[in-house]
């Protein structure tokens, strides 16, 4: 038989009341529909439905095997309807593809872009098929003003500003890609341990595959293009080992999904909780 267990971990107190343990200094007993809230007794989870869980609980839970032939998985908790949208999220953080070309750290247009493509931002001083703007604080590929300013860039600036190593986009090979950009998505992760602690916590609940992805001949390519390129270039202002670089590239790799967007023109990678 398979047997789930809950991937939310544990929870500290009491939904209704705010107690830390259960009756008779029980364990807590975690609501079965969503595994998201937990009650000291029966009384308050009954109380605590009335006044507002009914209409939070959620209509599924995220549930993984016991041992390994299963990973993450959402299990509905009551019939759902044909297109009911069961939850939305924001990406715990977003980026450029792992091997890409040179693009804007802001919403990811190519640096030297067509001619006729619909963006968003652009402006007389964006891209063009023979120039491009950089960032002002970094010196790293922003379209415009506003992508330089995109709150997914503001965080890294600085610690790219004191990174010597810089894109260097070539306009006579607009399509090559740049190794350096391996780097992007798995620093982003790294900033959630300093900026975004929760996000950075349930980052590391996801599967990784460690051990089988040791064997992989990438493995040493992010370890050098990655890993190491942080540690050494990037002058990181809290602590970060190379296990929590390593853990955001596996994570990334197993979990993240490449979008296409703009036409189907552009992609980036977004790492989501639940998707």
């Amino acid at each position: 038989m398979l047997v789930f267990k809950s991937e939310y971990g544990d929870i500290a107190e009491c939904g209704h009341c705010g107690r830390k343990g259960g009756d008779a200094g029980g364990a807590l007993k975690k609501c079965a529909g969503c595994l998201r809230v937990a009650y000291c007794g029966a009384e308050h989870q009954k109380a605590h439905w009335r006044r507002r869980h009914r209409g939070e609980c959620c209509p599924f839970k995220v549930v993984r095997g016991e041992d390994d032939s299963v990973g993450r998985f959402v299990v509905a908790t009551r019939d759902l309807s044909p297109g009911e949208v069961i939850f939305t999220e924001r990406p715990i953080t977003v980026g450029p593809k792992q091997f890409t070309p040179p693009v804007c750290m802001g919403c990811y247009s190519p640096c030297f872009g067509d001619d006729d493509e619909d963006s968003h931002n652009k402006s007389s001083s964006s891209s063009s098929s023979s120039s491009f703007r950089s960032c002002s604080g970094c010196g790293w590929p922003a379209c415009s003003e506003r992508c330089e300013e995109a709150p997914v860039h503001r965080l890294e600036c600085g610690y790219l500003e004191g990174c010597r190593f810089k894109p260097t986009p070539d306009p006579a090979h607009p399509d090559l890609e740049l190794p350096i950009y391996e780097c992007l998505s798995p620093l982003r992760c790294v900033l959630a341990k300093r900026f975004a602690p929760e996000n950075w916590r349930v980052l590391t609940l996801m599967e990784q595959h460690a051990e089988r992805r040791r064997e992989e001949p990438l493995y040493r390519v992010n370890r050098t293009n990655t890993v190491d390129f942080i540690l050494q270039q990037v002058p990181l202002d809290f602590e970060v080992a190379a296990e929590d670089i390593q853990a955001a590239v596996d994570v990334l790799d197993v979990n993240a999904f490449e979008i296409r967007s703009n036409n189907f023109r552009l992609e980036e990678r977004q790492l989501k909780r639940l998707a």
